[in-house]
């Protein structure tokens, strides 16, 4: 997510988080063990986010065994913090087919921290309340706990900022302008 973002530092960008969902009495619990990240720049057209959907869930039934929890989205300007209408589209789309979906939203006043390894967060968990999609408070129980795992090292990611990784990361969007692309990056974590 970090290096998605990183790598297109001057654009808003998102993809879709995989992983597995449990209930466990009141809260919904949301562990997500890979991030696909898919475009850069806008949005795109309603169909193509469709078809990055229905080819990340297909992935990650029949590969991983998991779904598609949620989404996370990166603002373009280093002053937005607010959920804007590209996250909401995309979270919306995601929530449509599972209703306990969060969206991690990158918080752009800590993202150059990635770079020192911080152990901070880098982005915020938003859910949706009724029609809007909320900052979900760190005190009390929440309806969706978001659990990173596994939890990437900071001094990982660190280094793979350093080796200049983020730079061959692919999206989807790429993959549509170029199919030789492969959009599942096996050879950034390799």
């Amino acid at each position: 997510m970090v290096m998605h973002a990183k790598k297109h530092v001057h654009e808003e960008c998102n993809g879709l988080l995989v992983g597995t969902a449990t209930d466990r009495g009141e809260t919904h619990h949301v562990c997500v063990e890979d991030a696909v990240p898919l475009f850069h720049g806008s949005l795109g057209l309603a169909p193509m986010v469709e078809v990055a959907l229905a080819q990340v869930a297909h992935h990650a039934r029949k590969k991983k065994g998991m779904l598609v929890v949620g989404c996370y989205h990166a603002n373009e300007r280093a002053d937005d913090t607010a959920v804007g209408l590209q996250a909401k589209r995309l979270a919306d789309a995601v929530q449509r087919n599972a209703t306990r979906a969060c969206l991690l939203l990158l918080d752009n006043a800590r993202f150059h921290q990635a770079e020192a390894g911080t152990s901070e967060p880098l982005f915020h968990c938003h859910t949706k309340d009724g029609n809007k999609w909320k900052r979900a408070s760190t005190e009390g129980s929440q309806p969706v706990e978001a659990k990173l795992v596994p939890s990437t090292s900071p001094g990982v990611l660190a280094e793979y900022l350093k080796e200049r990784r983020h730079l061959r990361i692919v999206d989807f969007d790429d993959h549509l302008d170029d199919p030789s692309k492969d959009w599942l990056n096996p050879e950034i974590t390799a």
